[in-house]
């Protein structure tokens, strides 16, 4: 999972997407040394799920699945450093229209992105029509 990526919790999220990868999985708000997902990850990484995922279902990637999650979340960061469409496609790798479909699934899971403004030299808003 990308939370713990981000949290340093590496061989945990391997462990958790090897025992439930490819299934739905309830993250509880206060997480208990009973409950089977602790035994996995641990009390720590556990924590860190709960403070940010509490209270809701998440679905475990498979691994194949995983790169696009760590895709999204890089899109995720990026737009919200206010960096253009054009340089993420280019620094990740992907199409314009690859990173337009993750903002659009991003958008509507309630993530809210600056708006760019446009920074082409060539182009003129202010040019006359005649």
């Amino acid at each position: 999972m990308a939370v713990l990526h981000r949290h340093g919790f590496n061989r945990e999220a391997v462990a958790l997407r090897e025992n439930f990868g490819g299934t739905n999985f309830y993250v509880p708000k206060r997480p208990s040394q009973t409950d089977r997902y602790v035994s996995v990850i641990g009390m720590d990484a556990a924590q860190v799920l709960a403070d940010e995922l509490g209270g809701i279902t998440v679905a475990i990637a498979q691994e194949n699945t995983s790169r696009i999650v760590i895709l999204r979340d890089r899109v995720r960061l990026f737009s919200l450093a206010g960096i253009p469409v054009r340089v993420t496609a280019v620094v990740l790798g992907v199409t314009e229209r690859c990173i337009l479909r993750h903002r659009v699934i991003l958008r509507n899971a309630g993530v809210r992105f600056p708006k760019v403004t446009n920074s082409n030299p060539f182009t003129n808003s202010a040019r006359k029509v005649q």
